[in-house]
């Protein structure tokens, strides 16, 4: 167990030059410039989304730890995609009892189309195929 532990936070970061520390804290830098810029934009106004600047920075840490990349904080395809993962985390917390099922058993869905409404599966194909392009196009590529 201690072998493990020690090869995995050193494929980490962990004993390298710029560890995982440094990486939170440059996000951490990126994060209070781009409130600071966008309160300076606004005249002072007050901020009511702060989901989306938390968002991004964590996933731009996580994505730093498996690809060793970030993505910027003004990227439009960035803010799709998390416009579309918000959109589908809202849709499948208010399915119903069937819908549930219909998401853990696709069948159902050719079996009873009229048990899933057709909003909610398009949105989710529409969701995993855009996903699929942002990951085709910043992970393959």
């Amino acid at each position: 167990m201690r072998r493990f532990s020690v090869r995995t936070l050193r494929d980490f970061g962990f004993g390298k030059q710029k560890s995982m520390e440094m990486t939170i804290q440059e996000e951490l830098n990126d994060l209070t410039q781009s409130i600071s810029n966008d309160v300076t934009q606004d005249d002072g106004q007050t901020i009511l989304n702060m989901k989306q600047y938390f968002t991004i920075s964590v996933l731009n840490i996580l994505w730093n730890m498996i690809a060793g990349t970030r993505f910027s904080h003004d990227d439009k395809k960035l803010h799709r995609l998390l416009e579309l993962m918000d959109r589908v985390v809202r849709a499948n917390a208010t399915g119903s009892i069937t819908t549930t099922f219909c998401k853990a058993f696709p069948i159902l869905q050719r079996v009873l189309p009229k048990l899933t409404p057709r909003s909610q599966v398009q949105e989710r194909y529409e969701f995993f195929r855009e996903l699929q392009q942002f990951f085709w196009v910043n992970v393959i590529v």
